[in-house]
This record gives C-alpha cells, structure tokens and sequence, in this order.
C-alpha cells in the first residue's frame, strides 16, 4: 500500500486529533466509514441533512415573506401628511422635515435646524423617529451626520 506524504500528514493530524495518535485506530475507522458509505448505510444521515436543510429553507422563507410584508405596510410621505393634526404636534414636525429631506437629497442637522423652527433635542427627536419608522436614514458624509430618505424597500412605482 503507498501513501502520499500529504495523506500522511492529513492521517497524522486526524489520529492526533480524534484517536490519541493511534494511526491504525484513525485507518480503521476510516475504511469502516468508507465501507459503509458504499454500502449505502450513511443515507439515513444524508436524508436526515436534507430534510435539515428543507426546513431551513422553509424558515427563510418565513423570514423573506415577513420582511416583505412589513416593507409593504411602511408608511411614506404621504402618511405624515394624513395624520390628523389635533394627534400630535411632533407630527407636524415630521412631515416638515419629511418633505425638506426629501427637497434637499441629504441634510445635516444643523441645516434642518436652519429651515424649521424648533430647538435641536425635539428636532433630533423627530430624527430618530423618523429613522425608527424606516422613513428616513442617518449617512455620514465627508465625515459630518446627514439625514436622508430610505429608499430601501421602495419600487420605482411608487
């Protein structure tokens, strides 16, 4: 029997790993293993992996169908702007900077600061509501915060 020098060193490894460096334990396990996969008898396992594997695939996509259907009931800017104004008087705000984010591409703070009335902790508030809401992300550009809409999840249609 010839055996190359890398097998060699493959069988080395596995007998110092898994049989305490008996090489002659490693070779009969492997030749059993072998023997049994040519026999047919490790298709049990392989049946087991890819019934494995179809729920994996199922749970994804589970997971797919969930994302999608929370992408689809997203608000937009058109729903800052049906909401009644007696609700709150943040959401007046909101659709305010909605609409300037939208007018400007991307804006920073301070420019946001510059075009609507408000002090800069109830308009970071309203930020990060926006943000919460998926409507607009937080970018960092030329290394300064700048506000933007999220367009992910968005078709050109709409």
């Amino acid at each position: 029997m010839t055996i190359l020098e890398r097998h060699m060193q493959l069988l080395d490894q596995m007998a110092t790993e898994r049989y305490a460096g008996n090489r002659s334990a490693c070779l009969r396990a492997a030749i059993e293993d072998h023997a049994r996969s040519l026999e047919g008898e490790n298709e049990f396992e392989v049946e087991q992996l890819v019934v494995a594997v179809q729920d994996l695939e199922e749970r994804v996509s589970d997971v797919q169908r969930s994302l999608q259907e929370n992408l689809e009931e997203k608000p937009t800017g058109e729903d800052l702007k049906q909401t009644p104004q007696h609700q709150n008087k943040d959401s007046e705000r909101q659709h305010q900077i909605y609409e300037l984010i939208s007018s400007q591409g991307s804006i920073s703070l301070n420019q946001i600061a510059s075009h609507v009335d408000a002090p800069l902790v109830e308009l970071e508030s309203t930020l990060q509501t926006l943000c919460d809401r998926g409507l607009v992300n937080k970018t960092s550009s030329s290394g300064r915060l700048e506000y933007e809409i999220d367009v992910s999840g968005v078709s050109n249609n709409e």
